[in-house]
Order: structure tokens, then sequence, then C-alpha cells
């Protein structure tokens, strides 16, 4: 049976899934091997983003911080061009995380992060703020993340994850009023979020209708408008019933078929 490089100095065979393997040496803390394998498992498959993570996750636990970072950019490149990737807001969240993580510790001289801010006063995106308030929240610098915060939701106050984030740091920090404000608006966006919902019960906000917008209550099935006029006539021809004004036989006068 043939084996296979796993990229640095461990074999497996071809029947072998890298991913799997690089599992194993990560759990035994064999990281360089790790890397390898899940570098072998992103060379089968480019598309395969979680593998591009997993490398990411050895890199840094082998204090190879750049490879890491490079690797957590490839994860979310990836994620953003694969239909499953951009369905799997979850794990992009994570990855958000290992990245700010990884760069919040590593970047002494703040090189990525200067590259993260041009990045975000470029785009304008939401999720790059996100990203950067992140950095400074792992570094400590509170008022940073809250000022990358606050920007991230101006971008887009619809983003439960950036609501949610956001709201909970507020609250952690003491500071209730905004966290109420910004926990209420996630609610109205996800009403299911069992962290949410608890937050604004120990800020004695209970979730509910009350909290939702008059336009985003559940609407009756009338349309909005005057009541059109119905057409008695056109029902009556649909229903077969003719256009005259006679009324229908009695149900005692219809001829029954006999045998």
């Amino acid at each position: 049976m043939a084996p296979l490089l796993t990229g640095c100095s461990g074999f497996f065979t071809k029947y072998e899934d890298p991913q799997q393997v690089g599992l194993k040496l990560y759990q035994e803390k064999n990281y360089t091997e790790a890397a390898g394998a899940f570098r072998t498992a992103v060379r089968k498959d480019p598309r395969d983003y979680k593998s591009q993570y997993l490398l990411a996750v050895a890199c840094d636990a082998d204090n190879r911080f750049q490879e890491a970072i490079e690797a957590y950019r490839s994860s979310l490149d990836i994620m953003m061009i694969t239909y499953d990737g951009q369905a799997d807001t979850e794990f992009r969240l994570k990855v958000l995380d290992g990245l700010a993580k990884t760069v919040a510790k590593s970047d002494t001289h703040d090189t990525q992060l200067n590259v993260l801010e041009k990045k975000a006063k470029t785009t304008q995106k939401a999720e790059d703020f996100f990203l950067l308030a992140k950095v400074f929240r792992f570094r400590g610098d509170g008022d940073m993340a809250l000022e990358n915060y606050q920007h991230a939701v101006l971008l887009d106050n619809k983003n439960f994850p950036i609501l949610k984030e956001y709201g909970l740091y507020l609250q952690r920090i003491g500071q209730a009023p905004r966290a109420s404000m910004t926990l209420s608006q996630a609610f109205r966006v996800n009403d299911k979020d069992a962290e949410v919902n608890g937050a604004l019960r120990q800020m004695g906000v209970v979730p509910g209708p009350s909290l939702k917008e008059k336009e985003e209550m559940a609407q009756p099935a009338i349309p909005k408008g005057p009541i059109p006029p119905m057409d008695f006539q056109k029902i009556r021809s649909g229903l077969g019933l003719g256009g005259g004004s006679q009324p229908a036989a009695p149900a005692s006068s219809i001829q029954v078929p006999r045998d």
C-alpha cells in the first residue's frame, strides 16, 4: 500500500483522510505534522475551507503566526466563493475569532492591524470593522473595540452576529443602557437566541412582542389598503350559476336521474 507524505516527515496511507490524520496529530500536540496533513487535505480539495482553518490553528499552536494568518484569510476567501461556505455563518464566526486572536497576540508592530484598518476604511464593510473590533477586544483596548463595533452596526444594523456580540460586550463592561438597546435590536432580527434573551432578562427587559416594531409583527392575511369590491356576477359565472337574475333552484326541485 503506497504511503503518502503529510507534508513533513510523517506518512499515512492513500486510504486515510488527511484531515482526520491531522486532527489526530494535533491532539497529540504534534503541530508541525498536523499542519502538514492539513496542507495535504487542502491540496486534495482547494475548496476545503475547514482544512484551511485547521491548518491555521495548527500553525498558530506551533507559533508560526504569519502562516496562521494567511491560512485564516484563505479560509475566509474560500467561504466567500463556495455555496457551503456562504451558508456556514457559524463557522465563519469561528474563523474570524481565530484570525483576530492570532493578530492580537502576535502583531507587536501593528503591521497586520494596519492592513486590517486600511481594508476596512476602503471596503466600508461591516465584517471588516467587526474583525477590527475583535482584535482590539482581545488586546484589551475597550475604547477601540467599542468604536469599531459601533461602526460595524451602523453599516449593517440587521447583522445578528454583530449585534449579539456587541450587545453582550456592552453588558459585560457595564454599559447596560447601550447593551439593552443593542440586544433589543438583535432580538428584533432573531428572537430565538437563548443568550440574547437571557441577557435581556438580566437587565430587566422582557423579550417579547413589545420589543418588535409595528411593521415587524406578524401581519394578518388581509392586504393593506381598502378591500376591493366583489364582482358577484363573475363569482356566479365561475360557480356555473349563470349570469341571470333568477335565483338557483332549491335543492328539493333538482331532478335526480332514475335507474
